[in-house]
């Protein structure tokens, strides 16, 4: 017999008749908590406290602390004495930990209600038809600079008075204090709910930003509730304006986005020193949540939302002029979030729905050997919402044909990178990495000479990065075959 429990507050019920099933004897039978007569399991912890007793259903409230525990039961039958006969077993119970907040796809965002004057944490999960919100928790005061633990699980926030918050679940939809005094060591608040808008979890203690001193985050204990300043090196301007920040454990750092720069940065968690990419996005106007995330394929993610135009960007981590570019990836039309902050598991991945196909066609079904032949290839984005950053298309050239050269034609916001100038035309294999949006796609002509008298096959395909699901995986390749035409003598 064996039953878990999620957590201490939890009221766990079992039927031992079904459970222990005795047998022999006269029945029915009588159940009776008992406090020796059994032998504890190998690896247990402790004892189930006070189990009650009503009839064979017994009660128990869960240890707070996971492991091994285990109560004792006396089972006696509906004889008389002497005839009767009774036994005790042991009860094993497995107490597991049931995560606060999962460390899943979900997405968090603390929003302020000026017509409540409280702060909301909603939840928003990225589904093929648009996103939907449930709401957490509520905070009576201003919170801000949220972030998740991956140490227990939970979400934890400073709000105005300098208190440090923890976010409860759904169930209870509250939001109390870890504490019953400020977090020593922050610098004195004001009356804004911003006065702490940057938050970051890492080892266990969370970073966070104070306004008007942009050159210093403050590294929070949660254990002791003190805070220690770190400060910031390297900056542009003397400091940082960060919306929000986030720990990427495949980077080792910190990443956020300097919204005075529009550059997205890294920082050093241990020496604060600071690094800023090298692309300008300058048509973002505000980013308040930035994520973290670790692909299926162990790479890293990094996204950030904008909240007054809700569109969820993806920043390009390669190396190279285009590092830290931020790619539109989902947009939606909930309403626009004004003083907000974000939060994410940063060890989980976060996946976005996407319908993407590729499509092959040739200019004719027959060739002349030695003549020339053409192709096009249409990679197209059908998902209203998602756009795809990194779309590998390829297609490799089947022998039969030689002097290969290709061009594509983008529609408005698809970007490639092979050549769009069709008198400048890239030449072999296509391999590209593209941009495609919502609604958009990329047609690539391929012009080559057939050199064979045999049927020739040509395959393009398509691969999305990890942090994407197909819709239609069945789209995602596609032939064509054309064939000699066949010359008779008159």
């Amino acid at each position: 017999l064996s039953s878990s429990s999620a957590a201490s507050d939890v009221y766990k019920r079992q039927d031992l008749a079904a459970a222990i099933n005795p047998k022999g004897g006269t029945p029915s039978y009588t159940y009776t908590a008992a406090t020796t007569g059994c032998t504890a399991p190998t690896g247990a912890v402790g004892t189930i406290s006070s189990p009650t007793m009503a009839g064979s259903l017994v009660s128990y409230t869960a240890p707070s602390t996971p492991g091994l525990y285990y109560y004792c039961v006396t089972v006696c039958d509906a004889a008389a004495s002497p005839l009767r006969q009774c036994k005790t077993v042991t009860v094993p119970v497995n107490v597991v930990n049931t995560p606060v907040f999962p460390c899943v796809n979900s997405v968090y965002l603390s929003r302020f209600d000026s017509v409540n004057n409280n702060t909301r944490i909603v939840k928003l999960d990225y589904t093929p038809t648009g996103v939907t919100l449930t709401l957490i928790g509520t905070s009576p005061v201003h919170l801000n600079s949220i972030a998740y633990n991956t140490v227990d699980s939970k979400m934890y926030g400073v709000d105005t008075r300098g208190y440090l918050m923890v976010v409860s679940n759904s169930a209870t939809n509250t939001i109390t204090d870890v504490n019953s005094t400020p977090i020593s060591g922050l610098p004195a608040t004001s009356t804004n709910y911003w006065d702490y808008n940057v938050g970051g979890f890492y080892n266990g203690d969370l970073y966070v930003q104070a306004v008007n001193t942009n050159s210093t985050l403050y590294r929070i204990n949660i254990s002791t509730n003190t805070a220690t300043a770190v400060t910031l090196t390297g900056t542009v301007g003397g400091g940082l304006d960060l919306g929000d920040m986030t720990y990427n454990s495949l980077l080792n750092a910190f990443v956020g986005f300097d919204n005075s720069t529009k550059k997205m940065v890294t920082i050093n968690p241990t020496t604060g020193a600071v690094n800023y990419a090298t692309f300008v996005n300058s048509g973002i106007a505000e980013m308040g949540a930035v994520f973290s995330a670790v692909g299926a394929d162990n790479t890293a993610y990094i996204y950030g939302l904008d909240g007054t135009t809700n569109i969820f960007y993806q920043f390009d981590l390669t190396a190279g002029p285009n590092y830290g570019r931020a790619f539109q990836v989902y947009d939606d039309t909930f309403p626009a979030i004004t003083e907000y902050d974000g939060a994410h598991c940063p060890t989980a991945p976060l996946t976005f729905p996407v319908d993407l196909s590729v499509t092959k066609t040739a200019g004719s079904s027959t060739y002349v050997q030695g003549q020339t032949v053409t192709f096009t290839v249409t990679v197209e984005n059908h998902h209203p919402i998602t756009a795809v950053n990194n779309v590998a298309v390829t297609d490799n050239i089947p022998a039969g044909l030689s002097n290969v050269t290709f061009y594509a034609v983008p529609t408005p916001g698809a970007i490639t990178s092979v050549s769009i100038n069709s008198t400048s035309p890239s030449s072999g294999n296509i391999s590209d990495k593209a941009y495609i949006p919502p609604g958009g796609k990329i047609v690539y002509h391929i012009t080559a000479t057939a050199t064979s008298s045999q049927p020739i096959t040509n395959t393009a395909s398509i691969a999305i990065p990890s942090n994407f699901t197909d819709a239609n995986i069945n789209t995602n390749s596609s032939s064509v075959t054309i064939t000699a035409a066949v010359c008779y003598k008159p």
